[in-house]
């Protein structure tokens, strides 16, 4: 009968630990995939509660669950339930609490994700319950009495986390639709009434919607015009990954009716700038224009138009990464910054200084040539 125990004991633990494997693979999928559909607002999201400090905890606390187990079935069975009962207690509870709070606050279309992760931690409470029962029953009476206080103990934990994945199914909002990322949230010109009018869904789209939008969030944040910028700090490596978003409007009959500068201009010229993982904010811009061959920065037309991130589902337009969120931070900051100073005539300048350049020393060699070759 011990010998039956025994391989009771060891099937059940082996499939504790590959329940655990998958649970904690569920977790990082999930955290993940939300992280970078949150991309630049995550740091908004994170301005009470550090969502991705949480991301960041679950992956220790996750892993130091599995060696749990993996100790538990290795130990002596007369210490089997006191080391699960201290990792259920200093890493369970810690583990599925702040699990619930960034599942409950996310909204997803992959929903059903998180659904089998409840599943399967229904599944891991039932085996543990069964691991805690077994080492309790078939031990003689002094080891069952030892046993009781622990196995009570980890039963009670165990059920409390089984509540709390019930309290996740329930809060689960299986209706959400909106595809939220980077693809679908755009940079686009508004006013400040425009924003507001947008912010309470009662926006019209005119005919020069889709003039004033001039990228999208991931044409910004993947761009492979990218760039090491050292910059003072006290950390060991100062420099940091810059990547540059150059947007040219063609001044035409179209493009005049929205972009009044055109009617003085030739084209008219927006860039962006973002540092990789949202080091120093968001991503800052500026405009200019051209004309008569010369470069001017700032667009005066564009003054009371500011760079803005919505979205758009079933042709209403939204704020971005509207309904993302159900927590403390339900809309984030999508006004991109406008930087004056970011004189982007000097860089077009210094390329086209260096154009000049090579192709003056192009003509002068190629002289050279036709006058050494008439003196022979």
């Amino acid at each position: 009968m011990r010998q039956g125990s025994l391989k009771l004991s060891a099937s059940l633990g082996f499939l504790a630990i590959a329940l655990s494997i998958t649970i904690y693979g569920l977790d990082i999928a999930i955290m993940s995939k939300t992280s970078n559909r949150a991309s630049i607002a995550f740091s908004s999201f994170d301005t009470y509660i550090s969502y991705s400090g949480i991301y960041v905890a679950t992956i220790i606390l996750g892993f130091l669950c599995i060696m749990g187990h993996i100790a538990t079935l290795l130990s002596d069975q007369k210490w089997a339930l006191y080391i699960m009962s201290f990792f259920l207690v200093l890493i369970n509870i810690p583990r599925e609490a702040i699990v619930y709070k960034y599942f409950i606050c996310f909204n997803y279309t992959y929903y059903q994700v998180v659904q089998a992760r409840a599943c399967l931690t229904f599944v891991s409470v039932v085996v543990l319950i069964l691991i805690s029962v077994e080492l309790v029953l078939f031990k003689d009476k002094d080891d069952r009495v030892r046993n009781m206080l622990p196995s009570i103990v980890s039963s009670l934990i165990l059920i409390g986390i089984a509540i709390l994945n019930i309290f996740i199914l329930i809060k689960l909002n299986t209706e959400f639709k909106k595809d939220i990322n980077p693809n679908t949230v755009k940079i686009g010109y508004f006013t400040e009434n425009e924003i507001a009018q947008i912010r309470q869904y009662n926006f019209t789209k005119d005919s020069n919607y889709y003039i004033r939008k001039i990228s999208s969030l991931y044409e910004l944040i993947k761009s492979q015009n990218k760039k090491s910028v050292y910059i003072d700090c006290n950390k060991d490596n100062c420099y940091f990954k810059q990547r540059t978003l150059n947007y040219e409007i063609a001044c035409n009959s179209e493009s005049v009716k929205f972009y009044s500068d055109c009617s003085i201009a030739q084209k008219i010229k927006i860039q962006i700038k973002y540092f990789d993982h949202g080091y120093f904010g968001y991503p800052y811009y500026n405009c200019g224009i051209y004309k008569n061959g010369t470069c001017q920065s700032g667009c005066p037309g564009l003054i009371n138009h500011k760079l803005y991130l919505v979205q758009e589902f079933e042709n209403r337009v939204e704020l971005g990464w509207d309904g993302f969120c159900n927590c403390e931070v339900k809309i984030p900051n999508v006004k991109l910054t406008e930087d004056p100073k970011l004189n982007i005539c000097d860089s077009n300048g210094s390329n086209l200084n260096n154009n000049n350049y090579l192709m003056s020393m192009v003509l002068i060699l190629f002289s050279s040539f036709l006058f050494i070759k008439t003196k022979v």
